[in-house]
């Protein structure tokens, strides 16, 4: 039987102690996580539901085509002929390097049938980072419109074959055609099949397809299932590979199962789910894949990940469920305020569970998109939650529809922990803090990663004793409801070393009227800080530019500590901060702008350079 060890945290108050959330679940949902049957691969788990769980509900529809469970099933079956007969061997690392689509998503499948690891490295990388991470595999998976990330890397003499997915591979007919004149028109340079070590989808599946014999390996505790690309960093910049193990699956399926019990109707069969999120992002590859293929819902892959793209796919499908950091959320609320003034009042009844994770929004922002959803027939609000690779993905949600007009703080709220989740959180010295004070969040969680691929150290530091040391900044309530504020790198020191976060910061620039987003960067190579702000104001702002920063300066003065200063203002023209290819705000562009700052200094408006 599974058990979960919570001796070796100290000083133990209340989350550890206690779990406050669990009254909202049913009796023994905690451990009933904690003791699923786990031992299982991916694959098979996967398989046992679509046999069983809706075996005639719609899979997926990809540009018109449309897939059934059955024919989902018979397509990993293929691909898994298909990567027997090209040697590949288990445990192996095959990278991955594409964006959703059914035959990627059977590829992954595949891919861990024969017991191989898929490694999907972050399509947002530079080509540096992406090179050192795909340096001991043979295979690679790639979209063929991903060729400038990824050439460079595959030109390596390892790789022995590289399978080219197409744009066009699983669209329908007439979307296949279209997508083909369109490709031409723009003159798309992309990754071509049939050279040497290259070999496209079609060409792999009749070259290798017809291998015979068994293609399932047994179930090995501990196999790494895939390693997906963790939104955080490592202190030498290169982005995180976490390697989820093959037991994670089952214990996040049966963790959301529970959690659902009293919490609504989400997932239900026939339920729509889009997914526009690459598969190396961790809840992607959960929240808008393996549930709702669990479930019996059908999900809607679209490739096209930008914010417009997001808002016309929703208003297209009219999902109910679908997942995107706050860029995507925004960009889709500006169109509804766009029909409702032009007098189109949109119908937001559809959604059931649209979630926002990643990077969120402002509390303001969540305020505002939740009355347009009520404005516009919506019964329930989005939905923040919280969630990280390290854990494979979701940890809590904001199941209550939490009152974002009460809330006084400068965050937003992300729910109750799954049910088999431990949150809790810590000071400095490892002692658990109590409700209302801010800390390091711990998670303890049965889907745990294996640790950082290639990067033990970085392990060591992560996990510790069993939990999960997020880097964090949390907040609980005495409900065991969280708020989450920021990354606690994301600080600076006074001359007298007390530490100050920059999101304070910024949260306190937006404390002005005029101004609707805040960022405040540490410009500095040295142990003194260099503060930057970068605003965004409101829409119709009225002050001029020398006005705001005169106002945001005057304040800054009575609110920082003796010693901190902001040395230069950027009032940026855009109505939102540039996004990043994960729909992120691109905090590294605005990080390499040094020139163009401003401050008043003695009545005059001031150019500075950083």
């Amino acid at each position: 039987m599974e058990t979960e060890n919570l001796d070796s945290a100290e000083g133990q108050v209340l989350a550890t102690a206690s779990r406050p959330w669990l009254k909202y679940y049913n009796e023994g949902a905690h451990e009933r996580v904690w003791n699923c049957n786990k031992d299982q691969t991916m694959w098979k788990f996967m398989e046992n539901a679509m046999q069983t769980i809706a075996p005639d509900q719609e899979a997926m529809i990809y540009f018109g085509r449309h897939y059934s469970r059955q024919e989902f099933m018979e397509m990993v079956r293929t691909w898994a002929k298909v990567f027997k007969g090209m040697g590949i061997q288990p445990d192996e690392l095959v990278v991955l390097f594409s964006p959703f689509s059914p035959q990627v998503a059977a590829m992954l499948m595949a891919l861990n049938a024969v017991g191989a690891t898929t490694l999907m490295p972050n399509m947002g990388s530079s080509k540096e980072a992406i090179g050192g991470s795909v340096e001991n595999a043979r295979f690679a998976i790639c979209f063929d419109g991903m060729y400038g990330q990824i050439a460079e890397a595959l030109e390596r003499p390892q790789f022995e074959k590289v399978i080219i997915v197409e744009a066009s591979t699983g669209m329908s007919p007439v979307m296949s055609a279209v997508a083909g004149l369109l490709g031409k028109r723009a003159n798309r340079k992309v990754m071509k099949a049939g050279k040497g070590r290259y070999i496209s989808a079609a060409q792999a599946l009749k070259t290798y397809g017809g291998w015979t014999g068994s293609f399932e390996e047994p179930f090995v505790p501990q196999r790494v299932a895939m390693v997906t690309a963790s939104g955080g960093t490592t202190l030498s910049g290169h982005a995180k590979l976490v390697q989820c193990v093959n037991e994670s699956i089952p214990y996040m399926i049966e963790s959301a199962l529970a959690s659902r019990e009293k919490a609504g109707t989400y997932f239900n069969v026939g339920d729509l789910c889009l997914n526009m999120l690459p598969p190396f992002v961790s809840t992607s590859e959960f929240v808008l894949f393996m549930a709702p293929l669990y479930a019996g819902c059908t999900i809607v892959f679209e490739p096209r990940l930008s914010p417009e793209s997001f808002a016309a796919s929703n208003f297209k499908f009219k999902p109910q469920i679908t997942l995107m950091p706050g860029k995507g959320w925004e960009a889709y609320f500006n169109r509804v305020e766009k029909l409702i003034a032009k007098g189109h009042r949109p119908d937001l009844s559809h959604w059931k569970l649209p979630i926002v994770g990643g990077e969120g929004c402002t509390p303001e922002e969540l305020s505002h998109w939740n009355a347009l959803m009520k404005e516009c027939g919506s019964k329930v609000n989005i939905t923040p939650g919280y969630g990280m690779s390290e854990g494979f993905s979701v940890m809590s949600v904001d199941f209550d529809q939490y009152d974002y007009t009460a809330n006084e703080r400068d965050c937003i709220h992300v729910g109750r922990p799954f049910a088999g989740f431990t949150m809790a959180v810590f000071d400095k010295d490892g002692n658990e803090l109590p409700a209302g004070k801010r800390g390091e969040l711990w998670v303890k969680t049965p889907t745990v990663m294996k640790g950082y691929l290639g990067n033990p150290e970085l392990t060591e530091k992560t996990l510790k004793d069993g939990w999960i040391h997020t880097g964090d900044l949390f907040e609980m309530d005495n409900d065991g409801e969280f708020f989450c504020y920021g990354r606690m790198v994301d600080a600076v020191y006074t001359p007298g070393r007390a530490k100050v976060y920059t999101f304070d910061i910024a949260n306190r620039l937006r404390k002005d009227p005029e101004v609707k987003l805040a960022m405040v960067n540490n410009m500095a190579h040295k142990d003194e800080p260099q503060l930057v702000a970068h605003i965004v104001t409101v829409p119709g702002c009225k002050s001029s530019k020398k006005e705001i920063v005169e106002r945001l300066q005057k304040d800054m003065i009575k609110w920082m500590p003796d010693g901190l200063s902001i040395e230069g203002y950027m009032i940026h023209k855009e109505s939102t901060f540039l996004t990043s290819p994960v729909m992120k705000t691109d905090k590294n562009h605005y990080k390499k702008i040094t020139k163009g700052y401003c401050i008043v200094k003695n009545d005059e408006f001031v150019e500075v350079n950083i």
